[in-house]
């Protein structure tokens, strides 16, 4: 969601309600708050999918677990 989308919306419910201040900024702040927990569920979503992917192998590419650099094995 971009940076003017929220104010935006802000500013619209506010003339569209006629200065109700209370209904614009729950509605403002409701659509981040929903569009934060789509975020959240998609990352969550993402990692359980990689983690996933890697199980019974430690959770390692094969490129990088036997690295002398690997979890920082310099």
């Amino acid at each position: 969601m971009g940076t003017a989308a929220l104010p935006g919306l802000f500013y619209l419910t506010l003339n569209e309600t006629h200065e109700d201040y209370q209904e614009a900024v729950a509605l403002s702040v409701g659509c981040g708050v929903a569009a934060m927990l789509c975020a959240l569920t998609v990352a969550v979503r993402d990692w359980r999918r990689d983690r996933a992917g890697n199980e019974g192998d430690g959770g390692c590419p094969p490129e990088t677990s036997h690295s002398h650099t690997h979890a920082g094995q310099n």
